[in-house]
């Protein structure tokens, strides 16, 4: 999804706090997501940056909000057996952010930022697995139309009668274009003029997405 007209980097920050509090501080296995069009401000990739580099993002909380999210820590990190570091609290908060974080970023080559992006961020390659993939499958675009299409319609007694599964394979049978002959992956025409690609070929889940909901 597209990050609202309101959604600055205060936004941002405040999300990543309660990831690193989810994290570092509850202990639980978290996935950051985020594809190139949600970083509307490079402020965003640079935070990423950090945080793949240390596993901490200097400054982003206040010393006041820090004492308090360390403070259930002291005992967390005694009976942790598998802490062998620093005693300080705020060493092993950072200890479990890189245990209990992971985070993908997707990333558009044919972005005019890509290149840029990069260089100016180089945990992406030195603190990250890459994964170069040229085209989604179309049992893979299939999926993300069909979970989209069938939250609409188990919203709606009417389509509901209709049969959802049945409908659903028609709708993304619609979507889902193209044969192995240019061993691409299309989402129906329109995907590629809201994209204005010029024949790059790259098809992204959240452009799959967009098209699912003109069905809404």
């Amino acid at each position: 999804m597209l990050p609202p007209r309101s959604y600055d980097l205060k936004s941002f920050r405040n999300d990543l706090k309660e990831v690193l509090r989810r994290a570092g501080v509850e202990g639980k296995p978290v996935m950051l997501f985020l594809e190139d069009h949600q970083l509307v401000q490079p402020a965003f990739l640079e935070l990423v940056n950090s945080l793949l580099s240390g596993g901490e993002v200097p400054g982003l909380f206040t010393p006041e909000e820090l004492a308090k999210e360390l403070a259930p820590l002291d005992k967390a990190r005694d009976d942790d057996p598998l802490y062998s570091g620093p005693s300080s609290s705020y060493a092993y908060f950072s200890y479990r952010i890189k245990r209990n974080l992971h985070i993908a970023v997707s990333m558009d080559p044919s972005n005019d930022q890509f290149r840029q992006r990069c260089e100016a961020n180089p945990a992406l390659f030195t603190r990250c697995s890459v994964q170069w993939i040229e085209g989604w499958t179309t049992k893979g675009m299939a999926q993300i139309a069909g979970a989209r299409l069938e939250e609409l319609v188990a919203s709606s007694p009417e389509l509901t009668e209709l049969g959802a599964p049945k409908l659903i394979s028609h709708l993304v049978h619609l979507h889902v274009r193209r044969g192995a002959a240019s061993g691409r992956v299309g989402v129906h025409v329109s995907c590629e003029a809201a994209q204005g690609l010029k024949g790059h070929g790259y098809k992204w889940p959240h452009v799959a997405m967009a098209v699912a909901l003109t069905w809404q």
